[in-house]
């Protein structure tokens, strides 16, 4: 079974018309596509279409079908909506809810460019939007009333969604899902996500919704502290750090980081799923506290002035059909994190300082140049100055007069007739007997 090629502009996929895909990833392309509604009105909406590779895998395929089914019976505001899957001329899709804005990874590395962190009140705002829908996720019932024990499994920055309007959107149901629970042939399709695994699904232990409250929690403390928590040069590093290490406290990174916010995220990051918080509900609640008595505006309104200004109108920065300028430079910059909030020098920065080195360096030549110049002049021998002819000492009174002429003078007013100077004190150095000034001890 083949899937068609790439969609162009008017391809028509089901009772949907592709416009343009805006992003491919290891398991999908996604498109955006009008909607043929019942009065014949166009609706955008966003279409998730599974790759070749993965169509050729019955099980993944399988798998994919009936998480779909499951995630078209979600309806809540921090959830994105899918209503429709199928299957067209062997290419298999999911339709979901088109929406306007930015995910928060992408908001994250557009400010770190700018040398800015993510404001403290979206962050939390964002937290809880993600924790409300997932609470509704892991309570989701099925037809006979039986808990569905739904899982997310890719709680990432990436997968929360801001719009406009000022929503908070869990996206990525279903595919992920189905990945995570396919067969070993599809091992490296979740790279980049790691960093947002919990023990457990490091160790491939059995999950349940503790698992995304840990991996929430991971994106809060990225969020309000500006890098990355769990790195490594490899999977395999970053998978061992999960395992086996302690997250860092925030405020060991970050000055004046809010002591109620720490416990809050630290509770979220235990290793041991039984210290953790047991249900989001319980981390939403202890964010909407800590929003009250910082009185932080974490309203619908606030977050929709916030994205309204990273989004352009056009939506130009979702159009690209793979990673960004942006997405790279921010992975780099990440990797090269070592402080809280890492200054990214931008391009007419960079050359700034490039200028400012030469301007430094041409300084300091010109400053060796006086000063040899300088201490080579002070170097100069000098001549003797003419010897003082003694005066008599008019007027002065008999206790003080000068003594009469002896034929040899004493040897004190021999010294003090061959240097006239002061005397030398601790910060100035002497003349020796040939007049030449000694350098100044430093």
């Amino acid at each position: 079974m083949n899937a068609p090629p790439a969609g162009a502009h008017g391809e028509r996929l089901g009772r949907y018309t592709l416009i343009r895909r805006i992003a491919t990833g290891g398991m999908a392309e996604i498109f955006v596509a009008s909607s043929d509604g019942p009065d014949d009105a166009e609706q955008p909406v966003a279409i998730k279409r599974i790759l070749p590779e993965h169509v050729r895998n019955r099980e993944f395929l399988t798998m994919f079908m009936n998480e779909a089914r499951v995630a078209a019976t979600l309806r809540h505001p921090n959830v994105v909506r899918a209503f429709d899957f199928g299957s067209d001329n062997g290419a298999y899709y999911l339709a979901m809810e088109y929406l306007r804005g930015q995910d928060t990874r992408r908001i994250v590395q557009t400010l770190a460019l700018a040398g800015k962190k993510l404001p403290m009140e979206i962050a939390v705002a964002s937290a809880i939007g993600v924790a409300a829908g997932l609470h509704y996720v892991h309570e989701k019932l099925d037809n006979d009333g039986q808990p569905l024990g739904l899982v997310h499994r890719d709680v990432s920055p990436q997968n929360i969604f801001l719009t406009i309007g000022g929503d908070v959107k869990l996206v990525d149901f279903g595919v992920v899902k189905a990945v995570h629970r396919a067969s070993n042939t599809l091992s490296g399709v979740i790279k980049g996500k790691v960093p947002y695994m919990s023990p457990e699904q490091v160790r491939s232990k059995r999950l349940d919704r503790r698992s995304d409250i840990f991996s929430l929690s991971i994106v809060l403390w990225e969020l309000t502290v500006g890098r990355r928590l769990f790195e490594g040069v490899s999977e395999a590093m970053v998978m061992n750090a999960i395992e086996e290490l302690n997250a860092p406290a925030p405020s060991q990174m970050t000055p004046r980081y809010p002591a109620d916010l720490e416990r809050i995220v630290m509770k979220g990051l235990s290793r041991d799923r039984s210290r953790r918080y047991q249900t989001a509900e319980e981390m939403r609640t202890d964010l909407e506290e800590f929003a009250r008595d910082h009185q932080l505006d974490v309203s619908a309104r606030h977050v929709a002035s916030f994205v309204r200004s990273m989004v352009s109108d056009d939506q130009a920065a979702n159009s690209s059909p793979g990673p960004s300028v942006v997405q790279r430079e921010w992975e780099r910059a990440v990797r090269r994190a070592q402080t809280p909030t890492p200054e990214v020098a931008r391009p007419e920065q960079a050359v700034g300082s490039k200028r400012a080195v030469w301007f430094a360096a041409l300084g300091v030549l010109a400053i060796a140049g006086f000063g040899t110049a300088w201490f080579a002049g002070r170097a100069r021998p000098r001549e003797p100055p003419p010897p003082v002819p003694a005066t008599p000492v008019i007027g002065v009174p008999s206790e003080t007069a000068p003594k009469p002429p002896t034929p040899k003078p004493p040897p004190a007013v021999e010294e003090e007739l061959s240097d006239p100077l002061p005397p030398p004190t601790g910060r100035e150095s002497h003349r020796d007997r040939t007049g030449v000034r000694a350098p100044r001890s430093r």
